[in-house]
């Protein structure tokens, strides 16, 4: 009997059983979609974070960076102001260092009803370390960041949701929890940054904003 055949009656024989005991094939149809369903969300998780190259400039000469207490159960924290303030400057491993912090802002003024959304500060150089140009207009400057100005880049999907793809969106103000800021660009529509991860700062943002430290952070 050549071996589709046998493959074929094994199957007959499965489906007979499967019949008289309707019960039990509830059961075994469930436990398979568990299973499937659980396998699937593992590789989509692995391809995403290990398999897929980052969506960014040189992918693989990026790295992330994390500071850690393990002596005391924190094995990633996020690194202080003034830690990524001497990293910044005494680090001589890498071309450039970025960083950003995710934070939850209303967005308000123009058209449509105030909308909680989220953002990201980020530092100056990130945006040129990822190797990431915008669509429309400009990212913030050094100056602009260490001057703590009020100004805003803003993902491709906010632009086209909020003002309806408006090119002369460059230039305006928009109101973020209720100051207003300066839009200086958009950023393209492939644009996603933090990449979606476990942590609360590995949320895709919606807009961003520079990362401004504030005295209180700098002196903490």
């Amino acid at each position: 009997m050549s071996s589709m055949n046998k493959l074929l009656r094994d199957i007959r024989y499965a489906l007979r059983l499967l019949r008289k005991s309707p019960g039990f094939t509830a059961v075994a149809v469930l436990t398979l979609a568990l299973g499937i369903g659980a396998n699937t969300a593992i590789f989509t998780l692995l391809d995403a974070v290990l398999l897929r190259p980052l969506p960014f400039q040189n992918p693989s000469q990026l790295v992330m960076l994390w500071e850690a207490l393990p002596e005391i159960g924190y094995p990633k924290i996020e690194a202080s102001a003034p830690d990524l303030m001497l990293y910044e400057r005494e680090q001589k491993s890498f071309e450039s260092l970025g960083s950003f912090q995710n934070k939850d802002l209303d967005i308000s003024g123009g058209a449509g009803e105030p909308e909680r959304t989220t953002a990201a500060r980020v530092s100056a150089p990130l945006f040129p370390t990822l190797g990431i140009c915008p669509l429309l207009g400009r990212t913030f400057t050094r100056a602009e960041d260490e001057t703590r100005a009020k100004v805003v880049v803003l993902s491709y999907g906010l632009w086209q949701r909020r003002y309806a793809g408006d090119r002369s969106i460059i230039g305006r103000t928009v109101d973020l929890d209720r100051d207003p800021y300066t839009v200086l660009g958009v950023m393209p529509r492939n644009f996603i940054f933090p990449l979606r991860g476990p942590d609360g700062s590995d949320r895709p943002a919606e807009l961003w904003v520079p990362m401004a430290f504030t005295e209180t952070e700098l002196t903490g």
